[in-house]
């Protein structure tokens, strides 16, 4: 059986030797990484910058392997009072871009697909946005974040050793 859950928690470890800072993990319901998250945070351990899973995803299991559609969440925290420009220069040029990169730059070396295309969402603050602002953060922090939809990745198991190609 393939596990994403297990294979992208490996290309996340194999991301943070690629950037040169940890990288942490986290799959789930949004309502469950925001609990695992403010756990984390009470025992003084690494919260961000973050990849998370978003649960549930869809698996069409077919002879070739297993195609997930994935969404993806990288973040790293925030001041609520830095400005778009600010933002951009102090997060995700250094941090969420590099992640992003990495992140790709690994998924691609253990799926069979030959694309990755996916939808990708900058936001400057996470959170449910309405006239007067964000009314809501998404995670108990504040963060910026970058979000993949629709990541379409196909994943063959390796009979040899139960995972997949390359690892």
């Amino acid at each position: 059986m393939i596990v994403v859950e297990d294979i992208l928690s490996e290309v996340v470890k194999k991301s943070s030797v690629v950037v040169g800072f940890e990288l942490s993990f986290q799959y789930g319901t949004l309502r469950e990484i925001v609990e695992n998250l403010n756990t984390l945070g009470k025992g003084g351990k690494v919260k961000y910058p973050l990849v998370a899973l978003i649960e549930p995803f869809k698996q069409r299991i077919t002879d070739d392997g297993a195609r997930s559609s994935l969404r993806l969440l990288i973040a790293t925290m925030t001041k609520k009072t830095l400005k778009a420009d600010e933002r951009l220069e102090q997060n995700y040029k250094p941090i969420l871009f590099p992640a992003y990169e990495a992140l790709i730059g690994e998924i691609k070396k253990v799926t069979i697909s030959s694309t990755l295309d996916h939808t990708l969402i900058n936001h400057f603050e996470m959170g449910r946005e309405s006239l007067q602002g964000y009314d809501k953060a998404i995670l108990d922090d504040h963060i910026d974040a970058i979000e993949i939809n629709d990541m379409n990745v196909l994943f063959r198991e390796n009979k040899c050793n139960n995972l997949t190609k390359n690892f």
